[in-house]
């Protein structure tokens, strides 16, 4: 049975993710060569209640971690935390990673914070969490509407980098596999990703992405604009058919992208265009191109 949840204080999270067990030990404790078998880490950001969206992180013992970003209501379900589920991977860390994280956790004073930092003149702000289970014992600390402590800051920027560079890839077969995911996010990130490379390999499959009419408009955009970055003839037609899509986002994408590759001439030909927003657009990336280039 799929169950709603619509108020989701970030402690909730929490509590759904892992079963809490007596804080009263969770003073920092030398770590040795081997990961304790009840080790969890759980961390969640983003607004207090999930339908506004949220980003949560976990890792187990045998370093399996997911990597969540979604809105909506809450499932309680298997393979689908939230309604919107934009971003979801799997990564894996070997023992060596997790034991460094370990440590590193352990010398950044997140023992020694309190349990839950609030603003209480703030409601439905800012929540996040971050619970550590290891020896039988679990750390958890709150922080809703306000500033996190530097202790804090860091064991979060610990976890979500370690997850974000073990789910981002930077290099092209990942990402090109990337470009098929179930997962918007994921998709954007990818194609985005790829316009950063600077590989003439993925001007083909950045071109195929803009074209799909049954893509999301966002990850198009962002293909368009990665286009932009690639400096290769072959793009300026699909890129300027782009002007034409129904998708006010994809034409804006296309227009940054022929702005960046600075083609005036079939911007000058659209101007021409019996579509007038396709005249208008043309018109505005020319006027931005002229700025740019002003005193060269």
């Amino acid at each position: 049975m799929m169950i709603f949840i619509r108020t989701v204080p970030i402690l909730l999270f929490v509590l759904m993710t892992i079963s809490l067990v007596d804080c009263s030990q969770s003073q920092s404790s030398p770590v040795g060569d081997k990961i304790p078998k009840d080790f969890f880490i759980f961390y969640g950001s983003g607004a207090c209640h999930a339908e506004w969206g949220r980003t949560e992180i976990s890792i187990d013992a045998n370093g399996l971690g997911l990597y969540e970003e979604g809105s909506g209501e809450l499932l309680l379900e298997e393979g689908q935390k939230f309604e919107n589920e934009t971003f979801r991977k799997e990564f894996v860390l070997n023992e060596t990673e997790l034991l460094d994280l370990l440590q590193e956790i352990n010398k950044s004073g997140f023992y020694l914070l309190n349990d839950s930092y609030y603003n209480p003149e703030v409601q439905d702000g800012s929540c996040e969490g971050i619970a550590i289970t290891k020896d039988n014992a679990t750390k958890s600390v709150d922080v809703s509407n306000m500033g996190e402590p530097q202790a804090y800051q860091r064991t979060a920027k610990l976890i979500h980098d370690m997850a974000w560079n073990k789910t981002h890839p930077r290099t092209f077969e990942p990402l090109i596999q990337d470009l098929n995911s179930d997962y918007v996010g994921v998709r954007q990130y990818a194609v985005s990703a790829l316009g950063e490379l600077n590989d003439t390999r993925a001007v083909g499959p950045l071109i195929l992405k803009l074209k799909d009419e049954s893509e999301d408009d966002f990850v198009r955009a962002s293909a368009a604009e990665a286009l932009g970055k690639s400096n290769d003839s072959q793009t300026i037609e699909p890129l300027i058919h782009a002007f034409r899509d129904d998708s006010s986002d994809v034409r804006w994408g296309a227009l940054k992208a022929l702005v960046a590759i600075n083609a005036v001439y079939p911007l000058i030909q659209a101007l021409k265009d019996k579509d007038s927003q396709v005249r208008e657009y043309a018109a505005a990336a020319l006027d931005e191109i002229k700025e740019r280039n002003k005193g060269h």
